[in-house]
């Protein structure tokens, strides 16, 4: 499995606790390609990741226990990593960001959702040593969006 890859800065990651893993009905692993990642390895990235039941295999928008994927969480090297949902499709393209404790080659993301009663809103997390963080994007209808949100902790 391949994914889009977008480079930003700083460093995040937790210990998964005994049991935290738990209770998630499913589980599916992406592999950063080595067409798409960077050429020097780099820690605590931001990357964008397109979750799209037609490019991975295994991966269904039914299976979530939330309609808006906020039971939705992510592990690198068995740490849990922050992550934003910037746009939720579940008919088409969702784009969501994660914060790498480092990427290259072969690096591995393991994606865990349908959990119920999981919150998972880490967004600032994601973007914690960052002044300021606008996506500038449209609304899934292709309206513009009226509200121009900051996604770092200062927003």
């Amino acid at each position: 499995m391949k994914l889009m890859a977008m480079v930003g800065c700083c460093l995040f990651a937790a210990v998964a606790g005994a049991g935290e893993l738990d209770g998630w009905s499913r589980k599916v692993e992406l592999t950063l390609g080595a067409d798409l990642a960077p050429t020097e390895i780099t820690t605590g990235v931001p990357t964008l990741v397109r979750l799209s039941e037609a490019k991975i295999s295994g991966f269904k928008y039914d299976g979530f226990a939330s309609s808006d994927g906020a039971d939705l969480i992510f592990t690198c090297n068995g740490k849990i990593v922050p992550h934003e949902v910037d746009e939720w499709n579940p008919s088409g393209e969702s784009l969501v960001w994660v914060r790498l404790p480092s990427t290259a080659q072969d690096t591995t993301l393991t994606m865990y959702y349908g959990r119920e009663a999981a919150a998972s809103d880490q967004s600032a997390a994601v973007w914690s040593n960052y002044v300021g963080v606008w996506h500038l994007g449209e609304n899934s209808d292709g309206a513009k969006d009226t509200e121009i949100r900051d996604s770092s902790a200062n927003g």
